[in-house]
């Protein structure tokens, strides 16, 4: 899955998802998305109950035509979905705008129309997920031409209003120097904004800014935030961690819990972890030397999609030569096969790194 794709089809359940509606007080706009956004994600997984409530309510409910629109997007019934999704914005429900510019937007059930889904997404700004989508059309020239001024100024509007996936793209904005003056104390602010809430791109920002050079450098933060981040199964925050076991960077020396995230990185593809991975079954740093799986890793550091233009391991091939003369021409044959055997498996797998920008 694309970093642009994973956003859209994770980002409004991150913002809106909502507890019980109390019973003292009229729903708000993001309880009712919210809590047709669980029924529909509940009866996705086979819940007959959440399903029943979604068709009973939806004779009068629009809120509940928006579920029953999401359920079948969730499903992949696109036509049941794009029908759904048309009656509850036919009813003047933000969520059928928004359903159906996602629609649009990715191609599903209809045909691709950037146009189209922005002029949706304009009827739903009531959802920050729509303020989010907005932006990015913006910041893409899709639908629109090309404006980052508008961009920011509705990722803004979004992450104010609670969306976490608009505070990455902010803080990402402010820290990469795109259209504002690059400030990382205040894309640390909405890393931090997005890190609070959980999610785990936005934790391993936050420790790649703490893990910089300058004024906010402090390793000990970002080892904090690496591990929140690799926990969540952050490839990138695991190599960081990784890298500061190593090192002895704001956490003690330690070789094998080094090994350890380098090793869980590297199961998802991460190039650089694979690498420091390689090195560290060759050198016997942290883990009993093993030519073999050292001829393995750093194989794979060479290999589409792995090689990220044969700049992620420059050791690899002089490595790898030392390692040919170790294990003779058998064992060499059959650690490259075991490598060609593992990336097949494993190259069309996401990774968690994918959360990242898009930009």
């Amino acid at each position: 899955m694309s970093k642009y794709l994973l956003y859209i089809v994770t980002g409004l359940s991150l913002v809106l998802s909502a507890g019980a509606i109390a019973d003292d007080a009229p729903p708000t706009l993001g309880e009712r998305v919210g809590y047709a956004l669980s029924l529909a994600r509940n009866a996705a997984h086979g819940d007959g109950k959440s399903l029943t409530e979604l068709q009973t309510n939806a004779v009068q409910d629009p809120a509940a035509e928006f579920g029953l629109g999401e359920y079948y997007y969730f499903t992949k019934d696109y036509p049941q979905s794009i029908a759904w999704l048309k009656k509850s914005a036919d009813h003047g429900f933000p969520g059928g705008y928004y359903g159906l510019g996602k629609a649009y937007e990715l191609g599903l059930g209809v045909a691709v129309d950037d146009a189209q889904a922005m002029r949706l997404y304009l009827q739903a700004t009531a959802i920050p997920e729509a303020d989010l989508h907005i932006g990015d059309l913006y910041g893409f020239g899709k639908g629109v031409p090309l404006d980052e001024a508008q961009a920011l100024s509705w990722y803004r509007k979004a992450a104010q209003a609670g969306s976490v996936m608009a505070a990455v793209r902010l803080g990402f904005m402010y820290e990469r120097g795109t259209t504002v003056k690059q400030d990382y104390v205040e894309a640390l602010q909405w890393y931090r904004m997005a890190a609070g809430m959980g999610d785990a791109a936005a934790q391993y920002l936050v420790g790649h800014i703490y893990g910089q050079p300058g004024s906010l450098q402090d390793y000990k933060q970002a080892a904090a935030w690496y591990q929140k981040a690799s926990q969540q199964g952050m490839a990138e925050a695991q190599f960081s961690l990784g890298e500061l076991y190593s090192e002895g960077k704001g956490v003690p020396i330690d070789p094998a819990k080094a090994v350890q995230q380098f090793q869980m990185a590297a199961n998802q593809g991460q190039p650089q972890a694979q690498c420091r991975l390689a090195q560290s079954f060759a050198d016997g740093t942290g883990v009993p030397a093993d030519p073999f799986r050292a001829y393995q890793w750093f194989a794979l550091t060479q290999m589409w999609p792995f090689n990220q233009g044969g700049q992620a391991c420059d050791m690899a091939p002089d490595r790898l030569k030392q390692l040919e003369q170790q294990l003779g021409p058998a064992q060499t044959a059959r650690a490259r096969q075991a490598a060609e055997a593992w990336r097949d498996s494993h190259s069309g797998n996401d990774s968690k790194q994918d959360d990242l920008p898009p930009f």
